[in-house]
């Protein structure tokens, strides 16, 4: 990852993925649309988030606002509300970046010393 100001896409798309989830209010709002996958598989409301977590509309509107500009949940408009799900695009895009070479590589580099023989 690049910390200067010539950064790909790729990258803003992680650090917007990061900074998402580095708020605990939307770290409770992606573990209740996580736990309510089967539950509701299309979505749950803004009204039924605010509820759950303990915010005002507006603040759940905010942070789900957020997520969505992260990739981490998608909205769809269903009839006089719109529903909010998990979506799998920005959390592949985490996992790719965690798990990817380069930073196996970093790792086992790391701990090439502790390893023993046996």
């Amino acid at each position: 990852m690049t910390y200067g100001q010539d950064i790909s896409e790729e990258e803003r798309g992680l650090r917007r993925v990061f900074a998402a989830l580095a708020n605990a209010d939307r770290i409770a709002i992606v573990d209740l649309l996580r736990g309510c996958v089967e539950d509701e598989p299309a979505g749950v409301s803004i009204s039924r988030v605010a509820e759950s977590i303990g915010l005002t509309r507006f603040s759940a509107s905010r942070h789900l606002r957020v997520l969505c500009e992260a990739g981490l949940v998608s909205a769809t408009r269903r009839q006089h509300s719109v529903l909010h799900r998990l979506d799998a695009g920005g959390f592949d895009a985490m996992e790719d970046w965690l798990c990817g070479p380069a930073l196996s590589d970093h790792w086992l580099d790391a701990f090439a010393p502790l390893h023993r023989p046996a």
